[in-house]
C-alpha cells in the first residue's frame, strides 16, 4: 500500500510539473510572427488620451506575390490598417501601405543590444528573455525599443514585445499618447 501510495505521490508531482511548465512559457521556436491564412490574435487596447479601452482582432487575411516571395496580408478590426508582411531569414519585414519598399520590422534572430535601423526609428533589441505575461498566457519574449529622435537614449517602458512562434505579445507607449496593446488571445494556424 505504502509503494502505490509513493508511485501516485510521484506520478501527481511529474504530471504537475509538466502541466505548470508547459502552460507558464509559451515560446517556442519558429518565426518570430506566424504568418499563414487565417492566424489571428486579439488585442485589449487602453489609450491614455481618450480613456478607452477597444479590441483588436488581427488577422492573416490573404497571401500574395510579390517578386516571387510569398507576402501576407493582415488586417486590424478595430483601426483602418493593413500590413503586407513577409519572415526573413532576419526578422519580421513589412510593407506598410504609404511605404513602398519593405523593410524590416523585427529583427530575429538577434542577440541582446543589436540595433538595427527600420526606416522610422534606429531599434535596440533590449532582451531576447523578457517574460510578459498577459490573459493569454506566460510568454518569454524579445524586447524592441525604439530610439527616440528627440533623445539620445532608448525609452525603458516603450516597446514591442514579441515571442517566436506566436507574435507580437505587447505594445505599448508612455507618455501623453501612452497606448498599450496586449494579446488577450490567439489562433494559429498549420503553414
Amino acid at each position: 500500500m505504502k509503494q502505490i501510495f509513493m508511485l501516485f505521490l510521484c506520478l501527481s508531482a511529474v504530471i504537475l510539473t509538466s502541466l505548470i511548465s508547459g502552460c507558464n512559457n509559451q515560446q517556442s521556436e519558429g518565426d518570430i510572427w506566424p504568418l499563414a491564412v487565417g492566424n489571428q490574435w486579439i488585442y485589449k487596447t487602453s489609450e491614455k488620451i481618450n480613456e478607452k479601452t477597444v479590441f483588436d482582432t488581427v488577422t492573416v487575411t490573404k497571401d500574395t506575390l510579390i517578386n516571387g516571395e510569398k507576402w501576407f496580408y493582415t488586417n486590424h478590426s478595430a483601426h483602418p490598417i493593413s500590413w503586407i508582411l513577409k519572415n526573413k531569414s532576419d526578422g519580421l519585414h513589412i510593407i506598410d501601405r504609404e511605404m513602398s519598399s519593405p523593410f524590416i520590422f523585427l529583427k530575429y534572430k538577434a542577440i541582446q543590444g543589436d540595433t538595427y535601423f527600420n526606416m522610422i526609428d534606429t531599434i535596440l533589441v533590449k532582451q531576447v528573455d523578457k517574460v510578459i505575461k498577459t490573459e493569454a498566457g506566460t510568454f518569454t519574449c524579445y524586447q524592441y525599443n525604439a530610439l527616440k529622435a528627440d533623445r539620445d537614449q532608448f525609452l525603458t517602458d516603450d516597446g514591442i514585445y514579441a515571442c517566436p512562434g506566436v507574435g507580437v505579445v505587447r505594445f505599448q507607449t508612455t507618455g501623453m499618447w501612452s497606448i498599450k496593446y496586449e494579446l488577450i488571445k490567439f489562433n494559429l494556424k498549420n503553414k
